[in-house]
């Protein structure tokens, strides 16, 4: 089984008015909403057609996912993917919920009503990774339990925030209740995760191209191995420059 998850964060009509306030970092993982159509219309001529991870379905499938929780989720990306007969995955920050430019509890009963999945992306979307153990499971488990009382029903998908995980953070993760779990690294194949599974996913970002996204959901070897082989380069800086890579991330994009 090979899974396509593509990760994209905010929709909005210029991408330079961020929801909360002037920041690069957000710039550059928004879209508008016509580069945005364009990546739905090349998904459209691709051989995968979206699907949620709930569903059943066949050896080949392509999940989209919405990191953070902003308006746009109701307010744009929803209603572009239902004219398609599509669904995706909006992963919310809880504390972030009801606050100006982010969704809503009503906001988010929609979106299940209407077939979308809603699962948790942390309390305080922190760094996980320096987080302890007892820190971290405060923070799935707040976000869960908020969720399914906003909800009345059962939150069993997450997506891990800030792009930084190890295994510690995912058992912490199934230990609290969720039962598919994605990253932001860059892999084709779930793997089991004790009770649970865990995806991988492949960055969208401002300056992804309609035919990026193509050959993503074609599984083109040369275009997943250089997002592999990004990826790979970032997470040794990680590693390398532990608490100080975040910094070093913003005053790298605020100079492209």
């Amino acid at each position: 089984m090979r899974i396509m998850s593509l990760m994209y964060h905010d929709v909005r009509p210029k991408a330079s008015e961020s929801q909360t306030g002037a920041d690069r970092v957000e710039d550059w993982y928004a879209l508008t909403p016509d580069g945005f159509s364009s990546h739905l219309d090349a998904i459209a001529t691709s051989p995968l057609t979206p699907s949620v991870v709930t569903d059943g379905g066949g050896p080949d499938r392509l999940f989209l996912t919405f990191d953070d929780g902003e308006i746009s989720a109701i307010d744009t990306v929803a209603p572009m993917l239902e004219r398609r007969g599509w669904r995706g995955h909006f992963f919310v920050v809880s504390s972030w919920i009801g606050k100006p430019g982010f969704l809503t509890d009503e906001d988010l009963r929609a979106l299940v009503s209407r077939g979308h999945i809603v699962g948790g992306h942390g309390h305080m979307h922190p760094i996980m990774t320096e987080l302890d153990e007892p820190a971290i499971r405060d923070e799935w488990r707040m976000s869960r339990e908020i969720l399914e009382e906003i909800l009345g029903q059962a939150v069993t998908v997450a997506s891990v925030p800030t792009g930084h995980y190890t295994a510690p953070i995912g058992r912490l993760a199934i230990e609290a209740g969720y039962r598919q779990l994605f990253t932001s690294e860059p892999w084709l194949k779930p793997r089991p995760l004790l009770s649970g599974t865990i995806y991988g996913r492949f960055m969208v970002r401002r300056g992804t191209t309609a035919e990026s996204v193509a050959a993503f959901c074609s599984f083109s070897r040369p275009v997943l191995a250089r997002q592999r082989l990004a990826w790979e380069t970032r997470k040794v800086l990680k590693t390398t420059m532990g608490k100080h890579y975040e910094g070093f991330r913003r005053a790298v994009i605020a100079r492209l």
